[in-house]
């Protein structure tokens, strides 16, 4: 699972209150998870975290909270970094100190184990702390034990508590609760970080709970995909036991994410419960048996339970979802099997519609105490996605196991009483602790920077107030991204999100309201996957993906939505689908009318001057032919909608158009276009005048075409030039880009395949195999001057002591390192299969991002250029995908796979190929340093795809060098144009390369059969 997001025990409140511009209150105390005799970290009474660091030679240090905000420290005379946090949330924070660039420990802290690393841990000391406090009571036992497990061939470790009375009647047995912790997390968490031993004894020495057996396994079983990690084990499934319906052996997470728990469920009901009984002096049936967990732990414990109703009677869900009754399939075995349901989450975790999390915990929790069933809701104070909520909940949830009669839940962390000693009230705002005041109006633009506590200024001079005005919801700052699309990076470095509403008193009258986004969350790695729902004044916005708006992540985007108030109110809500809704800043302009202002404004009066209702007609010339379009549009005030008819080639289409917005004589809207399995921005902005639209239409970041609309009946549309100038021999068409594609007929000589149709089921994963590992890899990028990261499969039984060959596998426009080859294109699926088949040799696959723009201020994530180029094809969008890539493939990619890997260094051992865009990246940079690749691979390469005579200037050099060289496409792809250049190039100098032409078109069955059979050929 990705840190970012799915460890979800990672994300711990930590926007606490707001910061301030007054000094820290200079009562710093050592954290009490210091390495003895450490002075740092330190903690106040602010609840302040300090960090120090001695290190002279270095040139930044960062205080790195996992999940959270990060602080750069402030380099002494004496060479030590010393840098103060934000106030922090009672409890404890993992956290990790930037040295440089390296993520690193801070020498200390004692390290926990988090985030799918060891690392460094600070607490918070909590006003509550007594409950887990260690105290002169008698002690159980936290015992490391080994024990078998049949279903993985493995033996495994797992920490057992006994209660403190446990050694003194060997006669006397014990029920059993199964405690599992978190993503990124393993057996040590409950231990360490819960402090799950202290709990109990100080409840059972104050007999509050009855002693039983506590067993704290890890749910990362060896060899198998993991929790949301990919496909099951083998054999991993259990029948649901009556009452229970036929849930799978998964969850569902936020964002709608599935988990895959079938094997630790294979683990624990096969090996590890039947070992613990076997073992420890336990009482071995269902009535004396629980299972509870946090986060990831908690979907876990839901999933298992309600499949295995006749192996646990109590069950705990800790800010992990919940049970509804449309869970369980018959209502009267459950309440006669289930004793206890028990729900818990940290105040800041709710809010908002959790639909996509399991729905309203609460809501599900009273409805099944409504349908007789004994259950248990518990908010923790003040608190959020973190340990203090979790600690709290096994107090609360411990008292109430294994009893004879249901108890009342002690609860004893009442909110009034829990906020006594905080800063932030329980009532205040699931927030940073900054207040929902209502922004002053003034009579000018009202400006809100959302997650900052202080006020900002823009690259215009413009202040921005600090965050205010929302309901609900957290903050949180990431100071050190690039952002494009703007000239004010630093609107866009901090968010407010998972928040229900905005609101802010202003007089009646008009307004221009702004609503500024960016992706800049690293675990959202693709569109759809943020997709929530927002409603200004009324105007409602459904399924807005901050991606696909934008284009992509670290990109600025600003919706702007007239509006009209009349009852001395602007409100703006929030509905999340998929993920938490968030924004970055808002803007409320007066527009004049009403009492906003003395007199309309030149620029509003500006707005309405345009009139475009109607419909218009195009025709034009581009990549794929020529295309004929109608659009039909509707104006109402600066707003435009319509949608748009499309003639290519032949082939109709229809879209609707998007964010239409009229500015004088100036318009710009948006089309939508489904590219290489990704909806690409096609986004038009032109100049309006009489019967005429002059528009510039731009597809993604992948081509640009200039094109006049014409109102109909206004005049005889006349056929627009062709905005290139005419082909030239060997297709290259003028304009330095490489040229655009169109349709080609194939002579019957060049439209065969050269290998047939791969046999059925060769990218599908299957059981009874090996399966390599994918990980993601960071690694410095002295190209581009930042840290960036790929994706890097290696093969099943992967040794150092061996060598390896390695490909380098390069992805289309619309995708990135982990986005296209391993998902639509399933690669390390297809390459497990042919390993197995001994159809290849083990083989290591590289999956970088083929896009390495430098931070310029149109740069995305890893930067995504603009055009240009200086006419060089290859850099046909932009310099990142042209020579930034090919210098970071060469100069920091490959040394650093070959430093880290155990790999064959040589060019023989060396392959290079992609798809699309990727496929043109490889024709151009393996056909350009042949003394790196002598295996290269082009499948439906394109646009950027330089002319056949500059990829190949010396055949006879090519002929010597080359082992294998790959030209394919399809049949039905409109970019055959390039490779099929490019092949009659060779052929006619007598080059030797492997063509293939499919009956596919420009999509994956075609790129999956191409790596299918070029994966055969190279490595001989």
């Amino acid at each position: 699972m990705k840190t970012a997001i799915l460890s979800l025990s990672l994300l711990a409140g930590l926007s606490a209150v707001a910061q301030t511009s007054q000094p820290a209150v200079e009562d710093f105390k050592p954290s009490s998870l210091n390495q003895p005799g450490k002075q740092h970290p330190q903690v106040n009474s602010e609840r302040r975290v300090r960090a120090r660091l001695v290190a002279p030679q270095a040139q930044s240090v960062t205080l790195d909270f996992l999940g959270g905000a990060k602080y750069p420290l402030t380099k002494g005379e004496d060479g030590a970094w010393v840098g103060d946090s934000r106030p922090q949330d009672e409890g404890f924070h993992y956290y990790q100190l930037v040295v440089d660039g390296a993520q690193v420990p801070d020498p200390g802290s004692l390290y926990f184990y988090g985030g799918s690393r060891w690392g460094s841990g600070v607490e918070v000391p909590a006003h509550d702390q007594d409950f887990y406090a260690v105290k002169n009571v008698p002690h159980g036992e936290l015992r490391q034990t080994l024990y078998y497990s049949k279903s993985a061939n493995a033996t495994l470790r797992c920490f057992v508590y006994t209660p403190p009375d446990y050694e003194k009647d060997p006669s006397k047995r014990y029920p059993v609760l199964y405690l599992q912790h978190g993503g990124g997390e393993d057996e040590t968490g409950w231990g360490n970080q819960g402090h799950a031993g202290l709990i109990m004894d100080n409840l059972i020495a104050e007999g509050k709970a009855k002693p039983f057996i506590i067993v704290m396994a890890n749910s990362y079983v060896p060899g198998a995909a993991g929790p949301g990690r990919g496909p099951a084990a083998a054999g991993a499934t259990n029948a649901p036991s009556p009452g229970a319906t036929n849930a799978p052996a998964g969850g569902r997470g936020p964002g709608g994410r599935m988990f895959d728990f079938s094997a630790f469920t294979k683990v624990l009901i096969g090996d590890l419960i039947p070992f613990i009984d076997a073992n420890f002096r336990t009482l071995p049936d269902q009535l004396n048996r629980a299972m509870a967990g946090l986060s990831m732990g908690g979907m876990q414990t839901r999933s298992i339970t309600l499949a295995n109703l006749d192996a646990f009677s109590h069950i705990g869900i800790f800010s992990g979802g919940s049970i509804a009754p449309a869970d369980i399939s018959d209502m009267d075995a459950f309440k006669q099997k289930v004793k206890v349901v028990f729900v818990g989450y940290g105040s800041r975790e709710l809010g908002g519609n959790r639909g996509g999390f399991g729905g309203d915990p609460k809501a599900n929790t009273e409805a099944l105490k409504a349908a007789g069933v004994n259950s248990y809701f518990y908010v923790s104070p003040d608190t959020a996605h973190e340990w203090q909520s979790w600690r709290r909940s096994l107090y609360q949830f411990a008292p109430l196991l294994f009893r004879e009669h249901p108890v009342q839940m002690a609860a004893a962390l009442e909110p009034a009483e829990a906020s006594k000693d905080v800063s932030t009230p329980a009532g205040a705002p699931i927030s940073s602790g900054l207040q929902n005041r209502d922004p002053a109006f003034s009579g000018n633009i009202i400006r809100i920077k959302a997650g900052k506590s202080e006020p900002i200024k823009d690259a215009e001079g413009n202040v921005w107030q600090a965050d205010q005005g929302f309901e609900g919801g957290q903050t949180i700052e990431r100071p050190d991204i690039q952002i494009a699309n703007t000239k004010s990076p630093d609107l866009y470095r901090a968010e407010h999100y998972s928040m229900d509403s905005f609101s802010c008193s202003v007089p009646n009258g008009k307004y221009l309201v702004k609503l500024h986004f960016a992706e800049t969350f690293e675990g959202i790695t693709g569109p759809g996957e943020r997709v929530f729902s927002f409603n200004v004044q009324g105007k409602e916005f459904k399924d807005f993906d901050v991606w696909v708006k934008a284009g992509g992540p670290m990109k600025a985007y600003v919706e702007s939505v007239p509006v009209e108030v009349t009852d001395g109110k602007i409100k703006v809500t929030f509905t999340p689908r998929v993920e938490n809704p968030q924004i970055c800043a808002i803007e409320i302009i007066p527009q004049g009318g009403g009492e906003t202002s003395t007199g309309a404004s030149a620029s509003a009066a500006k707005t309405l001057a345009a009139d475009l209702t109607g419909t218009w007609n195009a025709e034009f010339e581009t990549q794929i032919g020529s295309q004929k379009y109608t659009f039909v549009l509707k104006q109402d005030g600066a707003s435009l909608t319509g949608k748009a008819t499309a003639d290519i080639n032949g082939d109709k289409h229809d879209a609707e158009l998007k964010e239409g917005k009229i500015d004088g004589d100036s318009v710009t809207f948006v089309e939508m276009l489904n590219f290489q399995g990704n909806d690409l921005r096609i986004v038009y902005t032109g100049k309006f005048l009489a019967n005429e639209i002059k528009l510039t239409r731009q597809v993604g970041e992948f081509a640009k075409e200039e094109l006049v609309a014409k109102r109909a009946g206004a005049e005889a549309l006349a056929r627009p030039a062709p905005t290139q100038p005419a082909a030239e021999p060997g297709g290259r068409r003028g304009g330095g880009r490489g040229g655009f594609g169109g349709p080609v007929t194939l002579s019957p000589e060049d439209n065969k395949e050269a290998f047939p149709k791969p046999p059925e089921g060769f990218d599908k994963v299957r059981e009874g195999i090996a399966h390599g590992t994918l990980e993601r890899v960071d690694y410095d990028s002295k190209t581009v001057g930042v840290k960036r990261w790929m994706e890097v499969y290696t093969p099943p039984g992967y040794s150092k002591d061996k060598k390896y060959p390695v490909l380098y596998l390069l992805h289309g426009i619309g995708g990135n390192e982990n986005r296209e080859w391993t998902r639509g294109g399933v690669a390390n699926v297809v390459i497990d299969n042919l390993i197995a088949d001994k159809k290849i040799g083990p083989v290591i696959v590289v999956f970088p991002n083929g896009n390495a723009s430098t931070n310029t201020a149109n740069a995305g994530r890893g930067g995504r250029g603009g055009f240009g180029g200086d006419g060089d094809p290859a850099a046909l969008a932009g310099d990142g995908w042209g020579k930034n890539f090919e210098s970071d493939l060469i100069k920091d990619i490959i040394p650093f796979i070959e430093s880290h890997y155990s790999v064959h260094a040589d060019r023989e051992h060396r392959a290079v190929a992609g798809l699309s865009m990727g496929g043109g990246q490889s024709l151009d940079f393996g056909l350009g340093n042949l003394d790196i690749f002598a295996n290269v691979g082009g499948f439906s390469s394109a646009p950027n795809t330089r002319a056949p005579e500059v990829l190949v200037p010396d055949p006879t050099k090519a002929r010597e060098k080359l082992k294998v060289l790959w030209i394919s496409c399809g049949n039905k792809d409109g970019l055959m144009t390039f490779s099929l250049r490019t092949h009659t190039y060779l052929k006619a100098k007598d080059v030797p390369h492997i063509w293939h032409v499919d009956d596919n078109a420009h999509d994956f069955k075609h790129w999956k059969n191409s790596l299918y059979w070029f994966a055969q050929q190279i490595f001989k």
